[in-house]
């Protein structure tokens, strides 16, 4: 049984904005064992939800 230490092999980052304010990003990643070679693939999706903006006047 391999005890795993997983490197980073790819990542991708995206933000989106939409035009009712609305923020987010999604994140996506490849890792591999450096022992045995195993490859795992995990993606997230973050909401941070409606981002206020204020005009400085």
């Amino acid at each position: 049984m391999c005890e795993h230490k997983y490197r980073v092999l790819d990542s991708e980052t995206t933000s989106f904005y939409s035009d009712t304010k609305h923020f987010g990003m999604d994140i996506s990643a490849t890792f591999y064992c450096e022992k045995c070679i195993d490859i795992q693939h995990r993606e997230k999706q973050i909401d941070t939800g409606v981002i206020e903006v204020k005009d400085s006047e």
